[in-house]
């Protein structure tokens, strides 16, 4: 999270380090460090924890009475996301519910059944969530759908209409399913 700037003040003293200091730095992307800090530092990379560790870890600690394979997928490896998202866990079966009937109802049902997604401060969870279920769909045209949903967080980005976005997204997407 640190800018060029701050980067550049910390680089003095990992330079010249007190000799009773190990600093630990972490990035979720190394891309984003300076080369000169890189240089200086150690690079460990973490492996993503097993989909069967962190479903046991989400029944038998958080109290998940049921997860799915795209719910499970949606937590990257991370027990952090699995905690974060805990609260979330029927929203997310009613949005896969959704993104899985939208092949077998007409648009009426789904606008009218589509209120889950209307969640200005979650949507971004809730379009990656989307992606996530619509890449375990076994349908040729997902791919189709999940550029829909990248467009559509594209235009969010972008301060576009929220609802039209959110419309214009569901229409597409069903149309490419049905």
């Amino acid at each position: 999270m640190l800018n060029t700037e701050s980067q550049n003040c910390i680089l003095k003293t990992l330079e010249e380090p007190p000799e009773f200091v190990t600093f630990i730095l972490i990035a979720s992307n190394e891309s984003l460090l300076l080369n000169t800090i890189k240089s200086r530092c150690m690079i460990l990379k973490f492996k993503d924890i097993p989909d069967d560790l962190i479903k046991k870890f989400a029944i038998e600690n958080l109290g998940y009475n049921e997860l799915s394979k795209n719910q499970i997928k949606f937590f990257r490896g991370s027990i952090g996301n699995c905690i974060k998202y805990k609260d979330k866990s029927e929203k997310f079966f009613m949005i896969e519910e959704l993104i899985n009937n939208l092949s077998k109802k007409d648009i009426i049902d789904i606008m009218l059944n589509a209120k889950i997604i209307y969640d200005k401060e979650n949507i971004y969870d809730i379009l990656d969530y989307i992606i996530v279920c619509l890449y375990e769909m076994d349908n040729r045209k997902r791919l189709n759908c999940i550029k829909y949903v990248n467009e559509c967080i594209t235009k969010l980005k972008a301060n576009a209409n929220f609802d039209m976005s959110i419309d214009t997204l569901l229409f597409k997407i069903s149309k490419e399913l049905s």
